[in-house]
């Protein structure tokens, strides 16, 4: 198991498999299978925050690249 930023976690699955236009909210899962040696592919994305959808919060800044909706 691994921790990491939401940004390094989607860049790193996007390359590896992942979807490249789903958001990955905030305690978002991605699983990944494989092995330093054989190499990494995304088995999983959980895009919600795994302790429930009122850990969500639309109205955030979100410092990750997405456009401002001002």
């Amino acid at each position: 198991m691994a921790f990491s930023h939401g940004a390094a976690i989607r860049t790193f699955a996007s390359r590896h498999g992942g979807p490249t236009d789903r958001r990955l909210q905030n305690t978002g899962a991605v699983v990944l299978d494989g092995s330093p040696r054989s190499g990494w592919a995304v088995s999983g994305w959980s895009g919600d925050p795994l302790g429930g959808a009122h850990l969500a919060d639309p109205v955030a800044a979100d410092p990750t690249g997405e456009p401002d909706p001002v």
